[in-house]
This record gives structure tokens, sequence and C-alpha cells, in this order.
């Protein structure tokens, strides 16, 4: 009997926590009656559909305070790891624990790589920090585990640079997690205006500026098209700056936070997405827009080809010229854009494109 444990007491929401039921699912999946597998959660009711699959202990406290975060995982997991012996300690939030067994960690954040100027300090102080901060809980007992499990090549090869480390691409079972029945087929009447849509919450590196400039320079020219954008002006100070800058652009729609229904609905309405981000783990938003079979334009950055694959209705973007993106936008409007060739990354092994290999190889490690 081998035990294992399965550790992400700081995740309720959102991806990290479709992370977590992917890693379940998956080993639920394979039906090994040698595995004696304990997960630890932040409420029961999280993988609720699990309850009978596994051992599910809850810590409601963990996500309290970052004082309570550091106790768990420098001091609470070693006296766990001493008392149950587990074989092989899964650790699905970034930080490394301290555990007496062999290890892997799963790393979903990438801030520590990104490339800041001090400006951010006043912009987005929140964002600095949380770089800052991350690039530092990284480092401690990193090179304990067995692997670090990261979801693109490019990621890997910061983290194995930067940390002399051993790493696994696994890539997100995001189709698992989209409601296709939200993707509509049926033949629209052409639109008065030309539709961009840009969901991303206001973080510096998501990169508005270069996306608002480029729309206020197309707007001298035209005023056939709208911009939406997922903010309101008052998420943060980056957020109010971007507001008091670009509110008064016409074609501008700071349309605020959305359900994740509601993105899918202006997917459906919307006529190209476009990215301009600087850093990502993966770019979700590009993943779901090509479901749609509409064009998208994207940062020309590392994570942007990896995600994109081989997607014929792609432009990359250089993120940082404003007047080169506008020009992509008026060209698309008039249908005239060229698209890039761009071809599939296969990352190098150990890989997975799922999690049910991705498990099957984390138990032989054991």
């Amino acid at each position: 009997m081998k035990r294992i444990v399965i550790s992400a007491v700081n995740f309720n929401e959102g991806g990290p926590l479709s992370v977590l039921k992917d890693c379940l699912k998956a080993f639920k999946n394979i039906n090994n009656q040698d595995l004696d597998i304990t997960v630890f959660v932040h409420k029961t009711y999280l993988v609720q559909e699990y309850i009978n699959d596994f051992k599910i202990v809850e810590y409601p406290l963990i996500k309290k305070s970052w004082f309570k975060r550091i106790y768990f995982e420098y001091y609470q997991c070693k006296k766990i790891s001493e008392e149950i012996a587990p074989d092989l300690w899964i650790a699905l939030h970034d930080m490394t624990p301290n555990v007496t067994c062999k290890q892997v960690v799963y790393c979903h954040n990438p801030s520590p790589f990104y490339k800041f100027k001090f400006n951010i300090l006043f912009t987005d102080p929140t964002f600095f920090l949380f770089c800052l901060f991350y690039n530092f809980l990284y480092r401690i007992n990193i090179q304990k585990n067995k692997y670090l499990i990261v979801q693109q090549q490019w990621l890997r090869k910061q983290f194995e640079h930067r940390y002399n480390v051993k790493t696994i691409v696994a890539y997100p079972d995001f189709l698992e997690h989209i409601q296709l029945q939200t993707i509509k087929k049926e033949i629209k009447s052409p639109k008065s205006k030309y539709i961009f849509f840009y969901p991303a919450f206001p973080r510096v590196a998501k990169n508005f500026e270069t996306l608002l400039q480029a729309a206020k320079i197309l707007a001298f020219k035209r005023h056939d098209f709208e911009l939406l954008i997922t903010i309101n002006g008052t998420e943060n100070k980056y957020a109010q700056k971007l507001f008091a800058d670009y509110k008064d652009i016409e074609q501008v729609k700071f349309i605020g936070v959305k359900t994740r229904n509601e993105v899918f609905d202006i997917y459906n309405d919307a006529n190209c997405l476009i990215f301009p981000s600087k850093l990502e783990t993966w770019g979700l938003p590009i993943s779901e827009f090509k479901l749609f079979n509409k064009p998208i334009l994207v940062s020309d950055m590392n994570y942007a080809h990896e995600t994109a694959g081989n997607y014929q209705l792609v432009k990359f973007f250089d993120p940082d010229d404003a007047q080169q993106l506008s020009n992509y936008m008026e060209l698309i409007i008039d249908n005239k854009l060229s698209f890039d060739v761009n071809l599939q990354i296969v990352p190098d092994a150990p890989f997975f494109n799922n999690w049910d290999g991705l498990v099957k190889f984390l138990i032989k490690q054991t």
C-alpha cells in the first residue's frame, strides 16, 4: 500500500481549484486499490464529489493569513509527514512544504520571472511585492523536490535556469471546464461595429496600456469598432490610472468584471480577442477563444506561441508597440490582415498533455 498526500489548502476557486479537481479525477480514474490517498483542502464541500474516494481533511483557517499558511507549510506539514509517513507528497500550490518524504510541487505563479520597471512600485505596488515575495518563497526548500510541475516549456526553462531543478511539463485540462454548450454556432447579422475583447484583471503584467494606446490611435482614424475590457477603474491603483487616462475614448468600454458565463456570451458576440499580456502561466482566454474559430491578436511572447499552437487565425504583435497593434486592428477590421504561421510546440520529456498520464508517472516515482 502506497500512501500519497495531496495538499491544496489554499485553493477555493478558479483555475487553481480546477487543477485540484483534475488531479483528484485522474487518481480516481486509475482505480488503484493499492493507494491510500489523503487530500488536504480549504473546505470539504469544494471536493464533495470525491468524499467517498479519498480521505479528505479540511484546513479552513489557513487562508486567513500568510502567517497561518507559512506555519502550516513549514511546521505542521513536517509533523504530519512524520505521523503518517507518506511515500509521496504532492503540493499543488507553489510553496515547497517541509516534509520528511519524497515530494513534488506544482508551480502556478510565473510572477518571479516578470521583467518589471520600478515605476510598478507606484502603479501596482501589490503586484511588485507579489513578484519579490514569490521569488523568495519559491527558493525555500525547492531543492528538496523530486520534480517541479509547470504548465509550459518556457516556464520549465525559467525554473531550471534560476533554481537548478528537475521539471515536468503538464498541460492543463482546460476543455474539462469549458461549458461547450455556451458556444453558439448560429449565423448572426453583421454588426455595425467590430468588437475587440480583452478579459483580464488589472495587473501591470496584463499590459492594458499598449492595448488602450492602440485603441486611442485607431479612434483618431475611425469609429467603427469597440474595445471591451473587463475592468471598471475601481479595482486598484493601476485600474484607476487606466480609467483616468482613457475614459474619454468613446470606443473603449470599461465593462467591469464578468462571470464565466458572461465572458462566453461576449466571446460569442466579439469579432476578435486581443491578448496583450506579458506574463502568463498559460493564457486561458486564448485556448477558450480558439474554440470559436475567430481571429486572435496576441503578444509575441513564449507563453502565447505555446498556447496558440497551430491555430491558423493568430497574429503576434510586439507587446510594447501600440502603433503596430493599432495597425493590425485596422487591418483586421478591413479583413486585410495576414495571419502568422505558428507551429505546435512539443515540450521535452517528461511531458504530459493530461493529468491521467502525469498521475501514473508520479506513482512510479514513489
